[in-house]
């Protein structure tokens, strides 16, 4: 109580003194704050998935230092099949259309992926309703998100509900899926089966199916992996499993594994891209501190 009055005192006789130290104080303590909070929300993209940490996407070196984020279709079909250390694969695929119609009514601006099943198995993006284990009917299916299934809805159920699409296309709802939280790095209105987009595959070469088409490089493959499992043995062991399927003498197949919880701030090369701005802000939030005080 007594050095409180002294405190008191202080401040009165040294008016304007105080007034600027409180209010700097004050001022760096708030951009401080900002900036720890900046720094907490992008260090925490797809830390909400459990199992985050077993979570990898396969990358492909196509040549020294360009590395593709995308990789052909048939690499995770044969990798679940062979590869002891995965325990579920899948590919994701951007789709899209111009509009969704219900009632005479467009909906514009809604992005799509396609998804295999266990995509509901290995993150954590929950159905509010929907069976988990099989989200999709038929090829023509579609998971809508919380907000888009309210907007085009409203209060009906719209399990069983049909949308048709610009082309013609029409889908059945099949699964409602809460929004993909902010510091997701895996965004989507709607989601559709994996195997729908081989409707408007045209071929490549001698490969009349995607799931046989070594030659296009269109998606992102995720790995859950067993606990423990050493990614860049795991990596390897996929490139000459690769290099056994193509036989192709004239090139070697390379790939890495990008942990999940890598992909927001790295590069697919490793380099720390995004936490380099992440140690400049935190580092420079510290130096303001110290001056503060």
């Amino acid at each position: 109580m007594y050095n409180l009055k002294i405190a008191i005192r202080n401040i009165r006789k040294n008016g304007l003194y105080s007034v600027i130290n409180i209010i700097g104080l004050a001022i760096s303590l708030t951009i401080v704050i900002l900036i720890m909070l900046w720094v907490q929300d992008e260090l925490s993209y797809d830390k909400f998935h459990p199992d985050s940490k077993e979570i990898y996407r396969l990358n492909a070196e196509v040549s020294e230092g360009n590395i593709w984020t995308n990789t052909p279709a048939p690499v995770a079909l044969f990798a679940k099949n062979e590869l002891t250390e995965i325990e579920q694969t899948c590919r994701v695929g951007g789709y899209s259309k111009n509009y969704f119609d219900y009632n005479n009514q467009k909906f514009r601006d809604m992005s799509g992926i396609a998804v295999d099943d266990a995509f509901f198995s290995i993150f954590n993006f929950p159905l509010l309703k929907g069976e988990k284990e099989k989200p999709f009917t038929d090829d023509l299916s579609i998971v809508l998100s919380e907000t888009k299934a309210k907007a085009i809805f409203g209060d009906e159920d719209p399990i069983g509900k049909t949308l048709r699409a610009n082309d013609n296309m029409v889908f059945h709802v099949t699964g409602i899926v809460s929004d993909a939280p902010k510091n997701s790095t895996l965004k989507y209105d709607y989601i559709v089966p994996f195997d729908i987009q081989q409707r408007t595959f045209t071929g490549n070469g001698d490969w009349k199916y995607i799931n046989d088409d070594w030659g296009s490089y269109r998606y992102r493959t995720y790995f859950l992996t067993r606990p423990g499992t050493d990614s860049q043995a795991l990596a390897v062991k996929i490139g000459k499993m690769v290099d056994r399927i193509r036989d192709d003498k004239t090139q070697q197949y390379v790939f890495r594994l990008q942990p999940l919880l890598k992909i927001h701030l790295y590069a697919p090369n490793g380099e720390p891209q995004g936490m380099k701005n992440v140690w400049l802000f935190g580092s420079i939030a510290i130096l303001i501190l110290i001056i503060a005080c």
